[in-house]
């Protein structure tokens, strides 16, 4: 801080970086910057008064060059000469560099509350995929039990789990009134997906039939646009397009059409097998998309309930298909019990975080972000575990289908930019 000589007489000045003269009698021509630095002071006279600045204090400074606070006396200087007055500014830095690591903190939380807050619905489900991938697996290894008895095992976890939850709310566990038949809607779609999927996954080879099952975000946009009246236009027409392609390529399409039995077996494709697998999954895909759309139907309720009325109707209407098809079975191992087990377990944390997904966000971008995360899991799984590779046409139809789903889901992010933001200009295709 320099302080030019001229005619004054100051008593107790307190610089507080930034703020403006204080407690003052007398009218002050010229103020103190916000750095902090008292640049020219004129014709000032205060009793005993302070002039508010923060940085550090200097007391009853007369016109004489003397210091009137001996105790300040090692602290500031006034030399007769011109020379400016040298003031320490180490408090002020100090206190500067508190100031803006308070802020920093402040700020910081900020970000992170406003990123969960934005973005909590998309980690939900992606911890869901991961647990749905698990699932995938263990369905797949347990291919000599029936789809059905599969299927009873997992909704029996969500049961169990979810009971406890639900008990302790006080409300009624079938929910209201008014929104019971969603519910029980719920279940029934949920129950029937699910069923659909795993025998899909009993013909299909795994990478396939998930990739059949997960081009639901394309589906989900089009019952959203219907029943939820949320937006659809030419890119999702776009994106089906691009997605009916992907599965006419995982499917093998081609061979199943275009060729006799005699060439599709040479293939490695039995063409009955194929066409039941493609019809399951596709049948699951259009079932759970429209159960995407119950789920934000009834997202007031809490998702206890939810989850308690999907496993009961899905058990009873599991186990009635499953009965009239002779197709319980229980495990002929330990491992296959224990399997079944975690089964249970994962598929109730699985249904959970969709579930609180879909409650906070959009079904459109959940159901993406389950299926571009499953597809990838699924591929790896199938690759590393069980073995077996990929063909051509299952990469190509993978790479179609994943990438509607992940510009559907840029889309979502893109449309909750300001107007003017860089990735509308790039990405304008999209919002179309």
């Amino acid at each position: 801080m320099n302080i030019m000589k001229n005619d004054y007489n100051l008593s107790s000045v307190d610089i507080v970086g930034g703020s403006h003269v204080a407690n003052t009698n007398n009218n002050v021509e010229n103020y103190i910057d916000r750095s902090g630095v008292l640049t020219s002071v004129s014709d000032l006279n205060y009793d005993a008064s302070s002039v508010k600045t923060g940085v550090t204090s200097v007391s009853s400074i007369t016109t004489d060059g003397h210091n009137n606070n001996n105790n300040n006396g090692d602290d500031y200087k006034r030399k007769h000469s011109n020379e400016p007055i040298s003031v320490s500014r180490r408090p002020s830095m100090a206190k500067r560099a508190s100031i803006t690591l308070s802020h920093l903190r402040r700020n910081s939380r900020q970000i992170v509350i406003s990123a969960w807050t934005s973005f909590r619905g998309v980690f939900y489900s992606f911890l869901s995929s991961i647990f749905f991938s698990v699932t995938t697996a263990i369905v797949k290894h347990l291919s000599t039990i029936h789809p059905g008895t599969l299927a009873c095992f997992r909704f029996l976890g969500v049961i169990l789990f979810a009971l406890p939850m639900v008990s302790d709310l006080g409300e009624n566990i079938f929910g209201p009134s008014d929104l019971r038949f969603w519910v029980m809607l719920r279940g029934v779609a949920g129950a029937t997906s699910l069923y659909l999927r795993y025998c899909a996954l009993h013909l299909l080879p795994l990478a396939n039939a998930t990739v059949i099952v997960l081009s639901m975000p394309v589906f989900v946009c089009i019952f959203a646009r219907i029943f939820l009246k949320e937006t659809f236009g030419f890119f999702h027409l776009f994106a089906l397009a691009v997605t009916l392609l992907g599965i006419a390529f995982t499917a093998k399409l081609n061979i199943i059409f275009g060729k006799s039995s005699e060439e599709a077996q040479k293939a490695g494709v039995d063409k009955q097998v194929e066409l039941m697998g493609l019809a399951a999954g596709m049948g699951a895909t259009l079932v759970g998309s429209a159960s995407y759309i119950v789920v934000r139907k009834v997202k007031v309720l809490h998702h206890s309930i939810i989850l308690f009325n999907f496993g009961w109707v899905a058990v009873l209407q599991t186990s009635v298909i499953t009965y009239y098809l002779d197709g319980f079975q229980l495990p002929d191992t330990g491992i296959s019990t224990w399997m079944l087990v975690i089964l249970a377990i994962c598929s109730f944390y699985a249904q959970l975080l969709l579930t609180k997904a879909l409650q906070v966000e959009e079904a459109g971008l959940v159901s993406v972000t389950r299926a571009s995360s499953e597809v990838f899991f699924a591929f790896v799984i199938q690759i590393f575990i069980f073995q077996r590779m990929p063909d051509q046409y299952s990469v190509i139809g993978a790479v179609l289908v994943t990438s509607a789903v992940v510009l559907t889901g840029i889309r979502k992010y893109i449309i909750t930019l300001p107007p003017d933001h860089w990735c509308r200009r790039m990405f304008a295709l999209t919002l179309r």
